[in-house]
């Protein structure tokens, strides 16, 4: 009825409750990880990745979709991705951060800080069980995140959406001890290459 043509040079004027993605960026050259999160349940399910029912009025804003992020099992994960991705936002803007530095140094790498990326991990021995709900891996990304490392992801679709975000789906063999706690760093040197 009279639509016509759309004016491309108008600005797209958005609810009060729909926002736009963040920028991303693409990997650097090598990964420094420093870990969220340590889960050493049995089993990590997508509703305690990302619960459901609270969160669907925020389905259209990922930055407050984000917020609930391993709310009912980690709730420390969010300030602490939120962190390191306040740094990492430093780093991208020339300042290397001290506590990047002092990371890096610990395994001789200090000088590649300016083509490392720095982002959060979450280890979890078995994570993404349940439903396929995409969100449990686009809001780790919004929040800083770049990897996780688990012995096995619990379902093929959650291990794509993590890949589809851009975190990388670290695997270790399953009798591997993991005795690192949140706080602790993982390097990865020629990340890209890999």
């Amino acid at each position: 009825y009279g639509f016509g043509k759309a004016d491309p040079s108008a600005e797209l004027k958005l609810g009060p409750n729909i926002t736009d993605w963040p920028k991303m960026y693409a990997l650097e050259d090598n990964l420094l990880l420093k870990l969220a999160a340590v889960i050493q349940d049995d089993v990590t399910t997508t509703d305690e990745l990302i619960p459901s029912g609270e969160t669907s009025s925020y389905r259209s804003n990922p930055l407050k979709l984000s917020e609930f992020a391993l709310s009912r099992r980690v709730p420390e994960y969010v300030g602490r991705s939120k962190a390191v991705r306040a740094l990492e936002t430093e780093r991208r803007a020339g300042n290397i951060p001290q506590e990047m530095l002092d990371a890096l140094a610990k395994v001789g790498a200090a000088e590649l800080a300016g083509k490392t990326a720095y982002g959060s991990c979450v280890f979890a021995k078995k994570p993404g069980d349940g439903s396929a709900r995409e969100q449990a891996a686009s809001c780790q990304k919004v929040l800083g995140g770049y990897a996780n490392i688990c012995y096995e992801f619990a379902t093929k679709r959650y291990r794509s959406n993590c890949i589809n975000w851009g975190i990388l789906p670290f695997t270790i063999e399953k009798d591997t001890p993991f005795p690192y706690a949140p706080g602790d760093f993982v390097f990865v040197p020629g990340i890209r290459e890999a």
